[in-house]
């Protein structure tokens, strides 16, 4: 079983210093176990820490103790270069905003990830046609960002973070800027990029539609993770 754990949070403790000096705990002691090919959705309150959870399990941000292990390497003491490899090659973000690059086409958005990789310009949108193509966009890739509805943007955020095939995504309130019928496609478009490339899916939100599709339902309280 541990083979099959993609990303673990092991003993995750968050502190902030406020502007009195006095601590507040966001994270108290997260461990959390993500499996391959699983759809994992926590939920909570405004404030609980989902966003933080996230932010440190995507290492872009770090835990005041504990540690963050993808696919079975603790990142602890690993440089910002070697966390910024790791993002790439095993890790998919989505955000609630698309966070398009406004100057770049449709397929040049979604093909980026892998040129930063240092994939040839070629390769790189190839590999982002095909995927552009499994979320229904195949049409669009001409197009720039802002002549897109808000559901057409959003699945192009989601193409983009899946054109790497990553071993894990993390969707921090995906849906929180759509519409029903818009919401229900991402539903859609998880489940099918789970079952295409074997990708797993953390996702964080107030969307008690969104629960239905999830192997697991934790729900983070008071800074601890519990079974929801």
């Amino acid at each position: 079983m541990l083979d099959n754990i993609v990303l673990k949070a092991d003993n995750i403790c968050k502190t902030y210093i406020d502007d009195n000096n006095n601590s507040i705990n966001i994270l108290n002691g997260v461990n959390l176990c993500i499996n391959k090919s699983e759809i994992v959705v926590v939920v909570g309150s405004s404030g609980s820490g989902k966003s933080t959870l996230l932010h440190i399990l995507g290492l872009l941000d770090v835990p005041s103790s504990g540690s963050v292990i993808i696919q079975g390497l603790n990142t602890v003491n690993l440089s910002e270069k070697q966390k910024s490899i790791l993002r790439n090659v095993n890790l998919g973000f989505i955000y609630q905003f698309h966070h398009l690059l406004p100057d770049l086409s449709v397929l040049d958005n979604v093909s980026m990830p892998l040129i930063i990789r240092r994939n040839s310009f070629i390769q790189a949108r190839y590999e982002a046609k095909i995927i552009l193509d499994l979320v229904g966009l195949s049409d669009k890739e001409n197009r720039m960002p802002y002549t897109l509805s808000g559901g057409e943007r959003q699945r192009v955020a989601i193409a983009r973070s899946m054109v790497t095939k990553p071993d894990c995504v993390l969707a921090d309130e995906p849906t929180g800027s759509l519409d029903k019928v818009n919401a229900y496609k991402m539903f859609d478009l998880f489940t099918q990029l789970r079952s295409n490339f074997g990708s797993s899916f953390l996702i964080a939100t107030h969307d008690s539609d969104l629960i239905s599709i999830a192997d697991r339902k934790l729900i983070l309280e008071h800074g601890t993770l519990l079974e929801y």
